[in-house]
């Protein structure tokens, strides 16, 4: 139909959002603080504690992209003008 926007290429960036958000997520909540790479935020190099705030809020943001991908998706074609 003209004048629709695909919204599979949403869908597609919503999922890849959340995947790469809980794979981010399960790494800070696994890796010591010190051995963090440094271009990820959170390194600390003399500590051995888990970066439990930042891990959870990876993974809230993985599943609430997840539930919008599944909501866009979801939706009739007559409801995506």
């Amino acid at each position: 139909m003209p004048g629709v926007a695909p919204v599979r290429p949403l869908i597609i960036l919503l999922m890849l959002v959340a995947l790469v958000a809980l794979l981010v997520g399960l790494f800070y909540f696994t890796t010591p603080a010190d051995k963090i790479p440094s271009w990820l935020p959170g390194r600390v190099a003399t500590s051995t504690a888990h970066h439990v705030r930042r891990a959870t809020a990876a993974i809230v943001v993985a599943v609430l992209c997840a539930i919008a991908a599944w909501l866009v998706a979801r939706r009739p074609p007559s409801a995506r003008r």
